[in-house]
């Protein structure tokens, strides 16, 4: 019963820094997060959509959004800039406790690797948006094939769906070290 315990605390622990953190991101930006849209939907945000994006879509999510929500979305990324640490160090840390109780079967930096992967990705796609919205504001809202760097929206695209690849990475990792701990095994 206490290795059960002890696994659900392994996973409980950082998911709800996850979420939690997530949430307070948004509500420190004042950012409206609009989930369960088609990915076509130019409402979707561009860091949930796991198939990436490309600059047409990029001008036309924006374009969706009045000044006040462009200020909050500039906002969420950059407060979404610190929440990478949180989110990467409660991983890390639940991901090394799981890996230490269960007498470290293989090495250490089979659990840092995805987590570094998620964190430098989610940080280069916060980066690239951050630098593309000021630029194309600054242009005035034109089309995104006339204004927006393409190969800068393809990079952010790549590390969107690296960040949302690898962070399913972590939480396989997570889950079966719970499981392992669960066990006893």
């Amino acid at each position: 019963m206490w290795n059960l315990l002890k696994a659900l605390l392994l996973l409980a622990v950082p998911l709800a820094i996850f979420f939690a953190g997530g949430y307070a991101t948004s509500c420190l930006s004042g950012r409206e997060v609009t989930r369960g849209l088609p990915r076509d939907d130019p409402r979707t945000p561009l860091n949930l959509r796991a198939t990436g994006y490309d600059a047409e879509a990029v001008a036309a999510n924006w374009n969706t959004m009045d000044e006040a929500r462009l200020t909050q979305e500039r906002t969420f990324l950059e407060v979404d800039l610190v929440f990478p640490f949180l989110y990467g160090g409660a991983f890390l840390a639940a991901l090394l406790l799981g890996w230490a109780m269960v007498g470290r079967p293989f090495a250490a930096w089979w659990l840092v690797l995805p987590v570094a992967l998620v964190v430098v990705a989610d940080w280069t796609e916060n980066l690239v948006h951050l630098a593309q919205l000021e630029r194309w504001t600054a242009l005035g809202r034109e089309p995104a094939t006339a204004l927006l760097g393409t190969g800068w929206i393809r990079l952010a695209s790549v590390a969107t769906t690296v960040k949302i690849c690898a962070s399913g990475g972590v939480l396989v990792l997570l889950l079966y070290l719970a499981v392992r701990v669960a066990t006893d095994r």
